[in-house]
Order: C-alpha cells, then sequence, then structure tokens
C-alpha cells in the first residue's frame, strides 16, 4: 500500500483486535478492501513521475477526497490524474 510508518501505525490504530487492543497485522482481506477504496500520495508520485509532495498537493488542489490516513479516494484520484483525457 506504500504507506509511511505515521500512515501505517494510524492504520493500525483503528483496526482492532477480538480483545478490543492495537493490532500489529491487517488481514489479507482488509489490506486488500483498504487498496481498493484509498491510494496514497506515494502511489500517485510513482505512477505520475512527480514527487510525492507534488502528488499530495495536487490531489488537495483537484479536491479529491482524503480519507484516512490511508490516503486519498482512489476513485476520484483515477478519474482526475489516470483517465485516458488526462
Amino acid at each position: 500500500m506504500n504507506l509511511g510508518p505515521k500512515e501505517g501505525t494510524a492504520v493500525f490504530a483503528e483496526t482492532r483486535t477480538g480483545k478490543g487492543e492495537r493490532t500489529k497485522l491487517l488481514s489479507v482481506a482488509t489490506a486488500l478492501e483498504l487498496g481498493q477504496r484509498h491510494i496514497t500520495s506515494t502511489e500517485m508520485a510513482l505512477r505520475r513521475g512527480v514527487s510525492i509532495q507534488l502528488a499530495y498537493n495536487d490531489a488537495v488542489s483537484a479536491g479529491v477526497p482524503l480519507l484516512s490516513p490511508a490516503g486519498f479516494c482512489r476513485r476520484a484520484a483515477e478519474a482526475t490524474f489516470f483517465t485516458s483525457n488526462n
């Protein structure tokens, strides 16, 4: 998912174990679900060939919703930056 330590810590903090404690692992299903809904600045930067900061700033400027520490709305980012019309 290309999450940095800060983002990863925030994502894991929201995922609880059966005992209500913080988990250190995400299930494959949870990771895939997060990846389907979220796109990180890192992934946008790599795909666009720009810096991570520019990718982040461009997404904010374009109004791409930041869903959580795991990243921006993938669907909105794809439509904004990665369609054949762009």
